[in-house]
């Protein structure tokens, strides 16, 4: 059994671009604090004047309410392992994504419906199968390894979220512009380790194999565009080669039509042992 470039580098984007998001999403309003240590009630994430700077778990309360009410949305991204597209509602039990990926031009398709993850594109399927699934309550590795990851799923919907949690994390307005508001956030070596970590204890998963901070990644660099309605817009994370990733949102609260394929066309990784 093997994955093919395709399938393997759209699952890591499917979890980069989704899995990601598994932070804090608690809907709520609080203060905004600037640097000179006033404080201001948010009306609205799109505000404030290039230069300052604020505590991103300040005003990110506002962002996670207006994704809680909208829960849909389509996505576009580019990375250096490839392209994506696809559709999402994030919806306790309701949660389902579809994403299509291109990766040196073979395509692959992820799909998320009741819980249970679907993958299209892997070379030596059985006859008749054009899907593999990863279950979490399925018995073969792959669904013990990634289960915890996709209960996961229902709490995502931004790649930013989880920064909110890191303490004093500074976001700092780069651009105002027709209505948006750019922030900029660097996250170091330690702080991506500590994300990490955190994210893998959740999943129930060693963080004894995490590397050390003198070998972490690079400092990775954040852009976040947010609307007036305090909805993203566009995301771009800048680190390593293989950590860069340009995310385009749109659609938000549109209806998201998501379905398991037929079962006598799935296989699982028992299959193919």
């Amino acid at each position: 059994m093997k994955l093919n470039r395709s399938l393997t580098a759209a699952l890591a984007l499917s979890l980069t671009a989704v899995l990601g998001a598994c932070g804090s999403n608690d809907a709520g309003t609080t203060d905004t604090k600037s640097t000179t240590g006033s404080t201001a009630k948010s009306d609205g994430a799109a505000q404030g004047k290039v230069g300052d700077e604020v505590d991103l778990s300040a005003f990110y309360g506002d962002i996670a309410t207006a994704m809680k009410e909208k829960k849909s949305y389509r996505f576009t991204g580019d990375s250096a392992a490839g392209k994506l597209s696809g559709q999402m509602r994030v919806d306790g039990d309701k949660t389902a994504m579809r994403m299509e990926t291109t990766v040196d031009g073979e395509a692959a398709t992820i799909l998320f419906v009741d819980g249970v993850m679907y993958m299209g594109g892997m070379d030596d399927l059985p006859a008749g199968k054009t899907f593999i699934k990863i279950d979490p309550k399925g018995d073969d590795p792959m669904s013990k390894m990634m289960g915890p990851a996709l209960s996961q799923m229902a709490e995502s919907a931004d790649p930013t979220a989880a920064l909110a949690d890191l303490e004093g994390l500074k976001a700092k307005v780069v651009e105002v512009k027709d209505g948006t508001t750019t922030y900029e956030m660097t996250v170091t070596a330690e702080q991506q380790q500590k994300l990490a970590a955190e994210k893998l204890k959740d999943m129930g998963m060693d963080t004894g194999s995490l590397p050390t901070p003198s070998t972490a990644p690079a400092p990775m660099v954040v852009r976040q565009t947010i609307g007036a309605d305090n909805l993203p817009t566009v995301v771009k994370i800048t680190g390593s080669p293989e950590a860069t990733m340009t995310i385009t949102y749109s659609g938000w609260g549109e209806d998201v039509d998501v379905a398991a394929p037929p079962a006598d066309k799935v296989a699982t990784f028992s299959d193919m042992m």
